[in-house]
This record gives structure tokens, C-alpha cells and sequence, in this order.
């Protein structure tokens, strides 16, 4: 959040639309309920209010959280891609093979097996409870209805959380959407109307 902070600052925004998914939806939830003289507008895609570690998790699923640190600690860096094949599948599990390729070259060139270890980790304690009901400004949530990377159930958890949240579930299976999907296309017009209104 101090990182947005400093971003925010010199780019000396007084109040705007903010635009977060997946993890940074719980930074920009933080910021516009620290700051809600600068958020006007809030809209999230795929976010959650609460990492896997702060859910009320059945004995499989904590294994499965152990399962993706393990993998991820041991196959991250290698140059085989079928480890972070794992993680690339839970994002875009509707894509073709050669976007599957391109998102896991993307993931294995952007940060080194330890801050992947370290970012994961910290995704999964992540835990903005407090402050989504203190969220002024008004709020749009999207969320892929399949979403294999983050359940569903927790988009709408986050939004029962924001006051004004107005929460619109995609059919989609993909947390990254793809621009020939139909969700896409839903997803452009409602978040349009939303800003012009």
C-alpha cells in the first residue's frame, strides 16, 4: 500500500478511479479505505478480502496450499516448465496452448524463484477484513463464476464486506480473461457504464 502511496503522490493524483485484481485488490482496498478523500471509484476483478490462510479451510484444501508452496519452491526456477505450467493453468485454464506457454515464459522471466516463494506466501495471509467496510467510494466487483485461482464464493464474500459494492459474477472459468471471450466483452460495458455514470 506505501508503494501505491508513493506512485499516487508523484503522479500527484488528488482523486481518481482505482483499478486492482486478484492480489492487489486487497492494496487497493487498504488505500481507498485509508484514503477515501482520493478513491472516487473502486473497481476489482477476481479479489478477495481473505488469503487461503484466513479461510476456514477442510483438511484437503490446507494440503493443496502446501502442495502449490512446495511446488513452487522446488520447480519455480527450473527450466522445465511443467511446474509453473501449475500455476499458469489456475489463472487461464480456458487458453490455448501457446498463451498457456506465453503467461508461464512471462511468470518465469518476471521474479526469481525466492520472491515467487515470498509473494505467494504473503498473498496467502493476506487479510483486509477491517477495512473493506470502511470503503467509501463506490464500488464495482467482478469475478469469474469458475475462477480456478481464487473461489468465487470469496468475490462475494469481499463484496458483502464494501458498502456500496455492486458485484457482477462473469461466466468465465479464467482469472485472466481473454479478449475473444464473451465475459470480456461483458466485462468492458459494465465497467464503462460504470465510469460514466
Amino acid at each position: 500500500m506505501h508503494d501505491l502511496e508513493a506512485v499516487v503522490d508523484a503522479a500527484s493524483l488528488d482523486r481518481f478511479t482505482l483499478f486492482a485484481m486478484s492480489q492487489g485488490g486487497a492494496v487497493a482496498i487498504a488505500f481507498a479505505a485509508r484514503h477515501p478523500d482520493r478513491v472516487d471509484r473502486l473497481v476489482l476483478h477476481g479479489s478477495y478480502a481473505r488469503g487461503w490462510l484466513n479461510r476456514d479451510l477442510t483438511p484437503s484444501q490446507k494440503e493443496e496450499e502446501k502442495l502449490l508452496m512446495n511446488t513452487m519452491k522446488v520447480g519455480w526456477g527450473q527450466e522445465n516448465p511443467a511446474f509453473r505450467q501449475v500455476f499458469a493453468t489456475q489463472l487461464f485454464p480456458g487458453a490455448s496452448a501457446e498463451k498457456l506457454h506465453a503467461l508461464e515464459e512471462q511468470m518465469f522471466l518476471s521474479t526469481s524463484p525466492e520472491n515467487a516463494v515470498r509473494l505467494e506466501g504473503e498473498m496467502h495471509r493476506v487479510d483486509v477484513r477491517q477495512f473493506a467496510p470502511k470503503v467509501k467510494a463506490s464500488t464495482l466487483i467482478f469475478h469469474s463464476r469458475q475462477d480456478a485461482a481464487v473461489p468465487f464464493e470469496e468475490g462475494v464474500y469481499l463484496a458483502s464486506l464494501v458498502p456500496s459494492a455492486q458485484f457482477f459474477p462473469l461466466e468465465s472459468k479464467n482469472h485472466l480473461l481473454a479478449g475473444e471471450e464473451p465475459a470480456w466483452l461483458e466485462f468492458q460495458k459494465i465497467f464503462r457504464t460504470f465510469l460514466s455514470t
